[in-house]
């Protein structure tokens, strides 16, 4: 990132394009660890870098078809957004559009949930946390 005097999105694009660009060689990388690995790819959370360049989508489905992997998308969702109605709500949106945009099998979990108690009364959340 210093290098090219990139930010923290600027640097997640430049490196899927990069990706992109060469990905022969990151199936040469990721070839010998398929057969008794599983495979983990974190992304950030800034999604708008997936709506707005296709460049990680493209990834994906170059090493689907390159190495015949067998992917699914896990949405992380901080368990503090069930306190609010419009936040779960616009929550699982982003989920669906996630959802839709990579075209994977999806796995939505709540993350921090031993956290929850600390955000105070759920209320009528609490029926689905």
């Amino acid at each position: 990132m210093a290098e090219h005097s990139l930010g923290p999105n600027g640097g997640f694009v430049y490196c899927m394009d990069y990706l992109e660009k060469n990905i022969d060689w990151l199936e040469g990388k990721l070839k010998p660890l398929i057969e008794d690995h599983y495979l983990l790819f974190d992304f950030p959370g800034q999604v708008e870098l997936f709506f707005l360049h296709s460049n990680a989508r493209s990834v994906i489905n170059k090493l689907i078809k390159k190495l015949n992997l067998r992917l699914t998308a896990v949405h992380l969702i901080d368990a503090h957004l069930c306190c609010d109605p419009g936040k779960y709500v616009s929550a699982l949106l982003l989920s669906l559009s996630t959802m839709l945009h990579l075209e994977l099998p999806h796995i939505n979990v709540l993350s921090k949930i031993d956290l929850i108690e600390n955000y105070g009364n759920l209320g009528i959340m609490s029926s689905i946390v």
